[in-house]
């Protein structure tokens, strides 16, 4: 889109007293082109939303708000004076300028069968070749700052919790569970491309008032008011955390916002036994994160999903919320257990009594999980809650399913994210269907004399 074009639509939407989405259709042409105007528009949006709770509120009178308003109005002619001349399009030819409040410059819809590849679904671009996906994220991660003052988190320790805000690109080749990355060959000769491959197109640090306001907003011109929360495993760098949560939640088709709490991993197989001792130390940070979740954000629903050694950052804030009655709440609506690297004594013990709610608790475990066999072998032989088969950890308040039949990646550990039929498994738990109403075979296993339900998970 051209500058005289977007400048006629904004004073198109300014002339109609629609300010907020004037703003909204600027940081949509901006977006990924001039990270300055960027910021400078999601501040005015933080005003101008704060300007309308007041006269909501009577704080402020309808003069006061008119002349807030026009204030706003002159810093948006002066962004307009400095815009690029060619930014991101915003709406298709025949479509409402209502759109720009879905803050996308790409459209996706489910296809009516059901989730299918990206191939398969129904996705309009405009002058775009790849999806512009939205991340927001909590960490403990320490930031730095590259030459090109690039912002980065590597493995190092912070003492508080950092709020941000990543762009992930998925390519529209991109095929389902799987995150598109150049290999090593590609990477000696060939740029990472948005076109082709997930990269971080921008990662911002925010203030929590301006995090709140954005993830506000994005609720706001969500199909869904909820909110997706993943936290990663071991062996997992920023970035990469970013991305697989940018792929679960296209590839979930999630309608809400979605959020990552990324944990600071040493990022290699080696840092197996550091990574332990950081995740034991995160929990309170997660905790602080799905507070400021659920009582400012405050959507209608919150579903986690934990991989591997997030298990025990989520366990241990569950049971630090508990303490302070932040949890049960009814906002945690689903909360899935993913390849869990926890002690399944210590679950069974400790753990599951002080999380078990109301809440739906589902289990994906699988005695293919090369990567849980070896922690188990450093552990002297303990099982971990992550393993199936003869060792699926089956017990009342958990949905356990085990998923040994599927295919799996590399370690054989990555395996609820890569496959077909876990991923439309988990569609089905966050849409709320009972195993029973699922594609699972029910089995059951009878357990110190009782009769005991369990689920296999078919490999489509």
């Amino acid at each position: 889109m051209k500058k005289n074009q977007i400048s006629k639509k904004v004073y198109s939407l300014i002339s109609e007293g629609e300010i907020k989405k004037a703003l909204l259709l600027l940081a949509i042409y901006v977006e990924g082109i001039d990270k300055k105007i960027e910021n400078d528009i999601s501040i005015l949006i933080v005003f101008f939303n704060k300007n309308s709770r007041d006269i909501s509120n009577g704080l402020i009178s309808q003069e006061e708000c008119d002349m807030a308003n026009a204030k706003l109005i002159d810093q948006i002619n002066r962004i307009l004076e400095s815009v690029p001349e060619d930014g991101n399009a915003v709406v298709s030819s025949g479509e409402s300028d209502s759109n720009v409040e879905k803050g996308l410059f790409i459209d996706e819809t489910e296809n009516e069968g059901g989730l299918e590849s990206t191939s398969t679904k129904q996705v309009k671009a405009v002058g775009a070749k790849f999806v512009h996906y939205k991340v927001f994220y909590g960490t403990n991660r320490l930031p730095s700052t590259t030459e090109n003052s690039t912002l980065k988190y590597k493995m190092g320790r912070d003492k508080k919790l950092n709020l941000g805000l990543c762009a992930v690109s998925i390519p529209l080749s991109h095929t389902l569970g799987k995150i598109e990355r150049p290999n090593w060959f590609g990477k000696l000769f060939f740029r990472e491309s948005p076109e082709k491959h997930f990269t971080i197109l921008r990662n911002e640090k925010l203030e929590e008032s301006l995090f709140i306001e954005l993830m506000k907003q994005k609720l706001e011109s969500a199909d869904d008011k909820d909110v997706l929360l993943f936290i990663h495993g071991f062996n997992v760098k920023f970035d990469e955390a970013m991305m697989r949560a940018a792929q679960l939640g296209y590839d979930l088709n999630f309608k809400g916002a979605v959020t990552a709490f990324s944990w600071p991993s040493f990022g290699t197989i080696g840092g197996y036994i550091a990574d332990i001792e950081s995740a034991n130390l995160s929990s309170k940070y997660l905790s602080a994160f799905i507070k400021t979740l659920i009582a400012e954000v405050n959507p209608n629903k919150l579903f986690i999903i934990a991989h591997s050694m997030g298990n025990v950052v989520l366990t241990a804030s569950l049971k630090e919320l508990r303490n302070e009655g932040v949890y049960p709440n009814a906002l945690f609506n689903q909360i899935i257990l993913a390849a869990p690297d926890l002690d399944k004594d210590i679950f069974l013990d400790q753990i599951m009594p002080a999380i078990r709610s109301n809440s739906s608790l589902t289990l994906y475990a699988s005695d293919k999980d090369n990567a849980l066999i070896a922690a188990q072998k450093i552990r002297k032989g303990y099982s971990r809650l992550g393993e199936g088969g003869n060792n699926l950890v089956i017990v009342d308040g958990l949905d356990s399913v085990d998923a040994s039949s599927i295919d799996t990646s590399l370690l054989g550990h990555g395996y609820f994210s890569d496959t077909k039929s876990l991923i439309n498994d988990i569609h089905s738990v966050l849409v709320g269907l009972r195993p029973d109403k699922r594609i699972l075979e029910a089995k059951s296993k009878v357990i110190d004399g009782v009769s005991k339900s369990y689920w296999l998970l078919r490999n489509e």
